[in-house]
């Protein structure tokens, strides 16, 4: 009269077990969220900083003669006048204009536009608070565009300049080997996201029955493939991160010995318990 409910899939007659199966694990991967501080500095470093490069090489176009530079006394530190500012020496941006740098402000402004409604990390972070040293020179560079250079007051000039001496002190014009070191040595910590990594390794999963595990699952942990490469953004053979590894392995399927050997689950004598 009563009779065991049939399975929708063929029960392996081996002794092999799991912990998790491989829809579980690529649900645990597909749920990864990335922290809100990395996404920030990715952002940052990812979008609004070139950006920010941008618009200071075109305003450096426009000082007609010595770029503005920033003193400093015999020890080396920035002379600061009264009102706070720093002291700075050279002449003046907002001279002078080439004759394409219209088209290459409208293009960066457009850029911006786009940026401010595509990216949304660093919304509420200091760099794009209205105020800020990159929102107000992107402002002037509105004005520009918007009405011309000369719709821009004295005292925008003035920040303007300030703005510029204080960029080549601290990191060296654009176009400098200084500042292209300094933007190297920043994109060392662009690596691929866990998110990036998880969405890779279920794809490589996306083979297996979803209901159980993997027995060959270790020949699908392996460094990133020259496709999974370009993808990433990274090197061909970059390993698998570690913390995508433990979550993966978890849909090994192996005989329980194995599994206890591989940390996966406590001993034998424990789970007699």
């Amino acid at each position: 009269r009563f009779y065991p409910v049939p399975a929708d899939h063929t029960q392996d007659s081996t002794d092999s077990v799991w912990i998790q199966t491989v829809g579980a694990v690529e649900k645990t991967l597909s749920n990864l969220k990335t922290p809100e501080q990395i996404q920030i500095l990715r952002e940052t470093l990812m979008v609004w900083t070139p950006l920010y490069d941008r618009a200071v090489s075109l305003f450096l176009e426009t000082v007609d003669g010595a770029l503005p530079e920033v003193e400093v006394d015999d020890s080396g530190e920035i002379v600061v006048l009264e009102n706070g500012n720093s002291s700075v020496r050279g002449d003046w941006p907002c001279q002078q204009y080439p004759g394409d740098w219209k088209e290459r402000a409208v293009a960066l402004f457009y850029d911006y536009k786009v940026a401010r409604e595509v990216h949304t990390a660093c919304s509420g972070t200091k760099r794009l608070k209205s105020g800020s040293n990159f929102v107000r020179l992107l402002d002037c560079l509105t004005v520009c565009v918007e009405t011309g250079p000369q719709a821009l007051k004295g005292r925008d000039v003035s920040f303007v300049r300030n703005l510029l001496a204080s960029f080549l002190h601290r990191r060296g014009a654009p176009d400098s080997d200084r500042h292209a070191a300094l933007r190297v040595e920043q994109a060392k910590v662009l690596k691929p996201l866990h998110t990036e990594w998880a969405k890779v390794v279920v794809t490589r999963l996306g083979q297996f029955s979803k209901n159980e595990g993997v027995s060959s699952i270790e020949q699908h942990l392996g460094a990133a493939t020259s496709a999974e490469a370009a993808t990433l953004g990274t090197d061909v053979g970059t390993p698998l991160p570690f913390a995508i590894r433990r979550r993966a392995i978890r849909c090994l399927k192996a005989p329980l010995p194995v599994l206890i050997d591989a940390g996966l689950v406590p001993s034998s004598e424990t789970l007699a318990t």
